[in-house]
């Protein structure tokens, strides 16, 4: 018995090692050297290594119309020689001191990734959006974006690793879609460089939600930007990202975790993605409507009375969204759209229009309007993760400012 005993963990470790597989056994050890390999090089040369040039693509001008929807009027810092920036994550609320430490090793290192994601930015900037003034807190939103790019040079601290990269490069896109006064060249350049450092750091080996996590982040953050690379990275990930969601999304629409948690964030994600493509490329790639379609119908299977879901696995109540503000965003989407229009231009000044026919006579069309934000009208709709706004029940849906609407089969 004790000889049984002791094999015990080694079996556990073959079969742990068997299920993971050589190929993702492989990604993680290259991940791993990597790591140590970038830690040891300057920061200049990791970058390089990384794929990141000196000379930084032009950031493309799209969405323009957005930028007059946002206050410009950013409060004032306080009257205090050290001010203290306030954050509350996880239940534990903190109060910084100026300048703030971003890796500091006496504070929790998730609560520390939530500071590197910039979320609290993001929930500033719709509260602007929403009741159309700041709030107090965010005097410092720009001086912390100028001190993130001083004080975590590439490839150092938490604010590097794969996942809060994710979150912050989106975080940082919506910023200087809204704020294009926020969008300096200094700032442009960070955000290419930690666009080209997440590319080159992916987390393959992990699979699952961190993996689309990183896919659908660099599907956005590369289309933000002009020139060949750029178009070579959308169109690399788009590939892998299609691939990955025939994998990862099961027969019955479900994620391949079993998480509900898991499940709402990738399709809230997804749902976003696709809006992105609309907007800015004017396409509905087939592949991406049916993984929310299928994943919907999934959420609707397992929906519980008001709108509670089942706490299986990895699923914090308050880890996602609700099922039901994700659902209205996925149907919102998913019932504008009747036909297959894969090669629908958008003018990418924003002031344009594009209408394309399909063989089945179905009319898409696409309109970039100049029209007042939508969160001054008293009948708006605000999704906390999407930026996507519903005027009322017979109007277009609008994303980042652009309408998009589907008309009726033609007779």
């Amino acid at each position: 018995m004790q000889e049984l005993k002791g094999l015990h963990p080694y079996r556990r470790l073959i079969c742990t090692l068997i299920d993971i597989g050589p190929r993702r056994l492989m990604l993680r050890l290259c991940y791993n050297l990597r790591q140590r390999l970038d830690r040891k090089l300057p920061a200049q040369f990791a970058l390089s290594f990384a794929g990141c040039s000196e000379s930084i693509p032009q950031w493309l001008l799209i969405l323009q119309s957005f930028a007059n929807r946002v206050p410009t009027q950013i409060p004032p810092p306080p009257c205090q020689k050290s001010p203290t920036v306030k954050f509350r994550f996880l239940n534990q609320k903190r109060h910084l001191e100026w300048p703030i430490h971003w890796n500091d090793s006496n504070r929790p290192r998730l609560w520390q990734f939530h500071l590197h994601y910039f979320d609290w930015a993001r929930e500033w900037l719709e509260i602007a959006q929403k009741f159309g003034y700041w709030p107090t807190e965010s005097w410092a939103l720009e001086p912390l974006l100028d001190q993130w790019i001083a004080n975590n040079p590439a490839g150092r601290g938490d604010g590097w690793h794969s996942y809060t990269l994710s979150l912050r490069i989106r975080n940082w896109i919506w910023l200087f879609r809204s704020c294009p006064d926020l969008a300096t060249p200094a700032r442009l350049k960070s955000l290419w460089q930690q666009l080209c450092w997440l590319q080159a750091h992916t987390e393959e080996y992990l699979g699952g939600n961190h993996w689309l996590e990183n896919l659908i982040t660099i599907s956005i953050g590369s289309i933000q930007f002009e020139g060949t690379h750029a178009q070579k990275m959308y169109r690399r990930t788009m590939r892998l990202l299609q691939k990955e969601l025939a994998k990862q999304i099961l027969a019955d629409g479900g994620h391949e975790e079993r998480s509900t948690s898991y499940h709402l964030i990738i399709l809230d994600r997804l749902v976003e993605l696709a809006c992105v493509l609309v907007s800015v490329k004017g396409i509905h790639p087939v592949w991406l409507h049916k993984a929310i379609k299928d994943m919907s119908r999934w959420c609707t299977a397992i929906r519980l009375t008001g709108g509670l879901t089942p706490r299986f696995n990895d699923s914090p109540a308050d880890a996602a969204p609700p099922l039901d503000e994700v659902m209205e965003f996925a149907n919102a989407y998913l019932n504008q759209r009747t036909v297959n229009p894969e090669s629908v231009a958008i003018d990418q000044l924003g002031g344009g229009r594009a209408t394309a026919i399909t063989e089945r006579r179905f009319c898409w069309q696409t309109s970039i309007t100049n029209s007042g934000h939508p969160s001054t009208r008293a009948n708006a709709r605000r999704y906390h993760r999407s930026t996507f706004h519903r005027l009322d029940a017979d109007a277009p849906w609008k994303w980042l400012g652009a309408d998009f609407q589907v008309r009726h089969p033609m007779p």
